[in-house]
């Protein structure tokens, strides 16, 4: 029996636990005119940005708020989802609109940021 099945489910379930190798870049908040945020993490954000100008479910476009240096941006990217997802009720969607004032959005970013 091969072992390449239990060796995909494996690797499969480490990413849904959150153990993607870490990695360097930028987390990113984004907004766009109509009050609509969306963050993510990158290690190229210039070409992240132009990729979400693009194609986004709301035909316009965003504009970077805040872009943060991390040495874990899936880390520091779930932290900043868990955060958001227990301040309000808003769905695991990158995409959202908030009661929470953009510095608070900011300083959540930056700390999460910086716990990596």
């Amino acid at each position: 029996m091969s072992k390449a099945p239990f060796l995909k489910l494996q690797r499969s379930k480490e990413v849904i636990r959150g153990k993607r190798k870490a990695k360097k870049g930028l987390v990113y908040l984004l907004r766009n005119n109509e009050g609509i945020y969306k963050y993510g993490c990158s290690t190229n954000l210039k070409e992240r940005i132009r990729k979400i100008g693009y194609s986004n479910p709301f035909n316009t476009k965003f504009k970077l708020v805040k872009s943060v240096a991390s040495k874990d941006i899936y880390k520091s990217e779930n932290l900043f989802k868990w955060f958001l997802c227990s301040n309000q009720s808003a769905s695991l969607s990158e995409y959202f609109k908030t009661y929470l004032s953009e510095s608070d959005l900011i300083q959540k970013l930056e700390e999460f940021a910086n716990a990596t």
